[in-house]
């Protein structure tokens, strides 16, 4: 399946440019389409993000997004993921993208629970005869997604 061109992923991180599971888990899975790294302009690593990947890392202002949005938190503190999770909106229409999804950058896994045959598992495990079954062509989930997203009116 071609990926689309009007989706990409961000992997929201923070000071991990060498260990970054989710962009390996991404690789593993069989994931085709754009992805970006977003990294806040005071991350004291954002060169080694640039350094590693290059024109896949985009980068925001804390200091601009937290005149935008209450945090719910007085004073100065701004060690939270907000700030990204907000920021890729405008990220999203500056790059040209209709539809996004949003990971953390620890992600060691993707899974779901359904068989060939509809019947649910439950199990916390790798093992299809308990139910838990690693996915292994992430592009094929993306356009139901986007598909069910636009149907739903959400």
């Amino acid at each position: 399946m071609e990926p689309r061109d009007d989706f990409c992923v961000f992997i929201l991180t923070y000071k991990r440019p060498d260990n970054q599971l989710t962009l390996n888990l991404l690789e593993r899975s069989g994931y085709d389409g754009d992805w970006y790294m977003v990294v806040d302009d005071e991350d004291p690593t954002l060169e080694q993000y640039r350094d590693n990947y290059g024109d896949h890392v985009v980068t925001f202002s804390k200091a601009k997004l937290e005149k935008q949005f209450d945090t719910g938190v007085n004073g100065q503190w701004r060690n939270s993921v907000v700030f990204a999770r907000n920021a890729c909106w405008e990220i999203a229409r500056e790059l040209g993208y209709d539809y996004f999804m949003q990971l953390d950058d620890d992600y060691s896994t993707f899974t779901y629970r359904y068989d060939e045959n509809y019947q649910y598992g439950y199990e916390q495990d790798d093992d299809p005869e308990r139910g838990l079954w690693n996915v292994e062509d992430f592009d094929r989930f993306v356009d139901p997604m986007i598909r069910y997203l636009e149907r739903s009116g959400a």
